[in-house]
């Protein structure tokens, strides 16, 4: 504990504040606890958030099929996941903070926690500033005990308003996200922007300029992905990926067809996906366990794969 008091002493702290936190119990335990509420709180979060942007996408997306039918589409995207990626980092730093403020509630924690912050050597100059700007912030109190919980609770307090702010963000963005979705109809290929200064359009297929057909297979640390490729490039350099788009009436193969069928009659060039191998063996047979004998056939012909 001298060690400690001549610490603290080196970094400024007020006698009192020194006396006080003498007489207090240090936890040994205190990291593991709080990285455990913290896993705790933020699987709790993460599990809410995404729960309820599915609800919100579940919502949503009937009123993208009525308007894809009321267009006459055959196949239309709609992804909510822009939100998510502003949400979730909310989310974590809620749950740090939540699991500071469920940690520290007892004198001896805040203590624990003060010692390490404050005793323990500094190791680069940012850790130095924000130590000395918290500090200059408790210049003026007196109380030891509010001094610690105070300091302790700080970060937690910072961690929460940036949250807060990341989830006031993800609002506005769930906002202009709802109206963002794409259509393939027989005539072309819809898009309702993300942004909203951006005006929804309709690219005919003749305007296309070419396609990437293919097949990709990725493996890495005994995880595999067998993808599908069929990318429809327009003259203004708009992409339309097709070829895990919803079909609005029956199958996909179905309105697939009729797509790859326009773009024919249209003249647009086919050219395999831009890689080394890209009508990957292991993609095509991972593929073909997915469809019927005849329907693989036709998918054969509408993504060119060889024979």
């Amino acid at each position: 504990m001298e060690e400690i008091r001549e610490r603290l002493e080196r970094e400024g702290v007020p006698s009192s504040v020194i006396a006080y936190v003498s007489k207090c119990s240090l936890i040994g335990s205190y990291d593991m606890i709080v990285a455990f509420a913290s896993v705790f709180f933020m699987a709790i979060l993460f599990t809410l958030t995404i729960f309820l942007y599915s609800y919100i996408e579940n919502i949503n997306r009937p009123n993208v099929l009525i308007i894809s039918k009321n267009m006459n589409g055959v196949l239309y995207n709609y992804d909510f996941f822009a939100p998510i990626f502003v949400s979730m980092p909310g989310a974590f730093l809620l749950s740090i903070s939540l699991a500071i403020f469920t940690t520290l509630s007892s004198p001896n924690w805040q203590v624990t926690d003060f010692v390490k912050d404050v005793a323990a050597p500094k190791q680069n100059w940012f850790t130095r500033w924000l130590l000395g700007r918290m500090m200059a912030r408790l210049a003026t109190e007196t109380d030891p005990a509010r001094y610690v919980r105070r300091f302790v609770f700080m970060p937690a307090w910072l961690l929460t308003g940036a949250a807060a702010l990341l989830f006031a963000m993800s609002i506005p963005l769930a906002m202009v996200q709802a109206r963002a979705f794409e259509v393939f109809t027989p005539e072309g290929y819809y898009v309702s922007p993300l942004l909203p200064w951006n005006t929804p359009r309709l690219h005919p297929w003749a305007s296309a300029t070419s396609v990437e057909t293919g097949c990709s297979h990725y493996s890495r640390k005994g995880r595999t992905s067998d993808k599908m490729i069929y990318n429809v490039t327009f003259d203004d350099g708009t992409v339309a990926p097709s070829a895990y788009a919803t079909s609005v009436w029956g199958s996909w193969l179905d309105p697939m067809e009729i797509i790859d069928s326009k773009l024919r009659s249209a003249g647009v060039r086919f050219i395999p996906w831009n890689l080394n191998d890209s009508y990957d063996r292991r993609c095509i047979r991972a593929i073909e366990r997915e469809f019927s004998v005849d329907d693989f056939e036709r998918l054969r012909h509408v993504l060119r794969f060889p024979n």
